[in-house]
């Protein structure tokens, strides 16, 4: 028989949670969000300057001060890229390292994870400390 009332650990019905009525943000979560946000727009920009400087021309990129959207945008550079420029080439090197380098990580992290796991030893508890992400 399914019921739509929670149980807890102790296997009897868990009381409901109450919701307030309306939307109520706190101060705190607000400047979290300010704070989240703006740091994501800062990290995004990089990579949209990037993508508009590829349709605009070699003389606008360096033109100061800069502009954000290219005046006539143009696919000259991203085809001279592809034909001038051996960039399958750079683009399988690229890809060959960062496999190489991610299997190599993978491995001896799990290494790594295995004898922190298992073994209790002097210093592990540091050791783990410090090489977690903060």
């Amino acid at each position: 028989m399914a019921t739509d009332t929670p149980l807890s650990t102790t296997g009897h019905a868990a009381a409901p949670t109450r919701v307030r009525p309306g939307l109520y943000i706190s101060w705190v979560t607000m400047a979290t969000y300010l704070i989240l946000s703006l740091g994501a727009i800062l990290m995004v920009f990089p990579f949209v300057w990037m993508t508009l400087s590829a349709f605009k021309q070699p003389s606008e990129i360096i033109t100061y001060p800069p502009t954000l959207f290219p005046a006539s945008p143009s696919l000259d550079l991203l085809t001279r890229v592809w034909t001038e420029i051996d960039f399958k080439r750079y683009f399988a090197n690229s890809l060959f390292l960062a496999i190489t380098v991610t299997a190599i990580q993978l491995l001896t992290s799990s290494f790594v994870g295995y004898v922190l796991a298992k073994y209790q030893f002097w210093g592990r508890n540091v050791f783990f400390i410090a090489s977690s992400p903060p």
